[in-house]
């Protein structure tokens, strides 16, 4: 049973990760969730920078790669589970797309018109109209940029395959189309070294009984784990009666059923909502009663994050 509680999505990118870990193994957590983003104040990109102070993304940031070694290498030393999200859409709009190694202005490697980009996305990325997620040969077959998305890919699985400790989520809360996830799904299990690896992909819509869903329900051969965290959006009964029609649906053919993000929090944006503490404690009760194989406070603000009242709750269940 994988129990989480971290203060972070990005924890590769954090001085003090040993010190959390310890903290959360302490308190009988075993689970952690990692995002690949770089836009947080401090974090550092993946690509290299040329001496005009551009990036190159034909040559790696090393300091990055050895922070993510470093994380999955100390979670296996406890026994944390880690849950990999590659693709973050947050990473690639608004303003962090305009530090964005990815933006043909911040790089030496091709231009707008090459790479089929905008100097600004000014939309939610939940509006999906970012053309970097549309690469794909059954979408736009923009080869330019999907040969340096392979190549990150790439370099990831080249460390993670490594470790035995590691679950694949190929975005955070996406909005993007079938084709896309689909992609990468291949790709990553054609670059497995045939290793038994657990890939999942986690939509936005927070009704798990909306169709997008299907496409990790319908594909057991694909998606090895599901991971629903969106659900914990919707409180009290709908939260437990949709995670059951998700337990339901795939009682033909089980897979584990993942909560990476469970929200809630008194000082979280859906109050109105009821999406409070109160909330996210009983939704954290709810998805181990109900039968999931993991549940992990998300971060705060909008989640309980590594705090008393999250610890209080993994303690009792390891009690229980």
């Amino acid at each position: 049973l994988l129990l989480g509680a971290t203060d972070n999505d990005n924890l590769f990118q954090n001085n003090n990760v040993e010190s959390h870990l310890d903290s959360l193994k302490n308190f009988g957590g075993n689970y952690i969730r990692n995002t690949m983003s770089d836009r947080d104040p401090g974090n550092i990109y993946a690509f290299a920078h040329t001496s005009q102070g551009k990036y190159d993304l034909d040559k790696w940031n090393n300091e990055y790669w050895q922070r993510f070694e470093k994380l999955l290498k100390l979670a296996e030393e406890r026994d944390i589970i880690v849950q990999i999200e590659i693709w973050d859409r947050f990473d690639h709009s608004r303003d962090p797309w305009l530090t964005d190694p990815y933006n043909p202005k911040n790089n030496i490697n091709y231009t707008y018109s090459e790479a089929r980009l905008d100097s600004v996305y000014p939309l939610h990325p939940g509006n999906n109209k970012q053309p970097f997620f549309f690469t794909v040969p059954d979408l736009q077959n923009n080869e330019v940029l999907l040969k340096y998305q392979k190549a990150f890919v790439e370099k990831l699985l080249s460390i993670s395959l490594n470790y035995g400790n590691v679950l694949y989520c190929i975005d955070n809360e996406t909005s993007g189309v079938e084709e896309w996830a689909t992609f990468w799904a291949g790709f990553i299990r054609d670059n497995s070294k045939k290793k038994d690896i657990y890939i999942t992909q986690m939509w936005d819509d927070w009704d798990v009984k909306e169709p997008v869903h299907k496409r990790t329900l319908d594909h057991p051969e694909r998606y090895g784990y599901i991971d629903i965290s969106q659900n914990s959006k919707l409180p009290g009964r709908q939260n437990w009666d949709n995670a059951q029609y998700v337990l339901n649906y795939i009682k033909g053919n089980p897979r584990p059923v993942n909560s990476t993000k469970i929200y809630g929090s008194d000082r979280g944006s859906w109050l109105d909502r009821g999406i409070t503490t109160e909330h996210a404690v009983q939704t954290f009760c709810r998805n181990i009663l109900g039968g999931f194989a993991s549940s992990r406070f998300h971060r705060p603000p909008s989640g309980l994050g590594l705090s008393r009242i999250s610890v209080n709750c993994l303690m009792t269940i390891r009690k229980i």
